[in-house]
Order: structure tokens, then C-alpha cells, then sequence
């Protein structure tokens, strides 16, 4: 592991930070941060918001690790979630509006 890190510091790579749970691999109990996301000065320079997240296990012993490099940006669009308000369909018009949509 003092190689890995020497490697890393040698180069002047930076962990990008993540969100999420700490563990990214999970076996019989024991669980170990395997998976981990580097770049260098100017992809972060580029990217300064960028976030790994952490997601759930799919057909592995490895959780999915998705890089998004403007998570601001996401927080921003699922603020505008369309919402459906069941009055609407008691509008006479309701239908051609749907229709013409």
C-alpha cells in the first residue's frame, strides 16, 4: 500500500471526494474501500465541483462508482421536478392540452 501511495504522491494526483457509503466493496461481512477515483491538478481545475458517488451493489460484490463532474448542476434540475396535480383533469380542456403535448 506504501507503493500505491508513494505512486500517487509522485505524480500529483488528488482524490476526488465522494458522496455516499465509505465501502465499495462488501464480501461475507467484511467491507473495503477498494474502488477510488484520482485526477490531476487540471482535470480538477476543470472540474472543481466534481463528486464519485457510491451506489448500490448490482450483481457484484462491488458497489457502482459514478463520476459526475457538475453535481450543482443536478441539484439545480431536480428542484424543477414536474409535479402532477389531479385537479388538473377536471379542466374541460385537459385532454386537447395532453393531446397537443
Amino acid at each position: 500500500m506504501k507503493q500505491f501511495k508513494d505512486c500517487i504522491d509522485d505524480t500529483g494526483l488528488m482524490e476526488v471526494s465522494f458522496q455516499g457509503d465509505r465501502f465499495t466493496w462488501e464480501r461475507t461481512g467484511l467491507k473495503e474501500r477498494l474502488d477510488w477515483v484520482f485526477c490531476n491538478f487540471a482535470w480538477f481545475a476543470q472540474f472543481p465541483n466534481a463528486k464519485v458517488s457510491h451506489e448500490l451493489k448490482f450483481k457484484s460484490d462491488h458497489r457502482v462508482v459514478i463520476l459526475n463532474t457538475d453535481p450543482i448542476v443536478d441539484k439545480q434540475r431536480n428542484k424543477r421536478n414536474f409535479r402532477y396535480q389531479a385537479a388538473w383533469c377536471m379542466e374541460e380542456s385537459f385532454s386537447d392540452v395532453v393531446a397537443g403535448a
